[in-house]
């Protein structure tokens, strides 16, 4: 959309817009553009809020009064919680991880949760008759030996350079789309909470957040912008 953005405006047509990804509109300077702290999918906030929605909607038309350049506010107000963020956990057993472990310790409990998490991701998937998992083609097993890899021993000739950017990024946002059905299905949809579990107190946030670290130094420029925040939201970056 960002680019479609400067592609009007160089038409003479005024554009503004609503961003999920802070990265991604930063890098594409669109001319102009609020950041949500939303859920993916839900860019004007949560389903059945008419007032939330439209207060995002004045928001981004208010921007159409600025000038033309990088416009990019952050819009503040997140929508009312379906569950406490502060008290919320899955249903299933899965205990939360310290950031102090160790990176050995903490790959061990990623397999042992990793191995939890499939079946119950595949039971949501047919309770619900689809997932957004599945970007990258690889299962969750798959996955997980992939980010183990990274985490312990940096890049390795297992995914050809061309793919590690690609493989990287959407791999990760496999994890975190399998983990959010998966607790949506069974705790239900309190997204704003399962994220902040996810990102804060699980395994698998932790070693995304770790992962970015590593990769921050990639020799693959592609791989580095990738890490450098594109997959984890910027409010929970190491």
């Amino acid at each position: 959309m960002s680019v479609l953005a400067h592609v009007f405006e160089r038409a003479g047509l005024a554009t503004t817009l609503v961003a999920l990804v802070y990265r991604h509109a930063e890098g594409q300077k669109p001319p102009r553009a609020i950041w949500v702290p939303y859920w993916y999918g839900r860019t004007f906030g949560a389903p059945n809020n008419p007032a939330l929605q439209t207060r995002v909607l004045r928001a981004a038309l208010d921007l159409l009064g600025r000038p033309t350049g990088l416009v990019l506010e952050t819009y503040e107000e997140e929508p009312p919680p379906t569950a406490d963020p502060e008290t919320w956990s899955p249903s299933w057993y899965i205990e939360p991880v310290e950031d102090t472990v160790s990176d050995a310790e903490l790959v061990n409990r990623f397999r042992y949760d990793l191995a939890a998490l499939a079946p119950l991701h595949a039971e949501a998937t047919r309770a619900h008759g689809w997932s957004t998992f599945g970007l990258v083609g690889r299962s969750l097993e798959e996955l997980g030996e992939i980010f183990v890899s990274y985490l312990l021993e940096g890049p390795t000739d297992n995914i050809p350079k061309r793919e590690r950017a690609f493989v990287i990024k959407h791999g990760s946002q496999d994890l975190t789309d399998a983990f959010s059905q998966t607790a949506a299905h069974r705790s239900g949809d309190a997204p704003f909470a399962i994220r902040r579990w996810y990102w804060t107190q699980s395994s698998f946030g932790l070693v995304m957040r770790r992962l970015g670290e590593v990769l921050h130094d990639d020799p693959d420029a592609k791989t580095r912008f990738a890490a450098d925040g594109l997959f984890v939201p910027r409010e929970w970056n190491m």
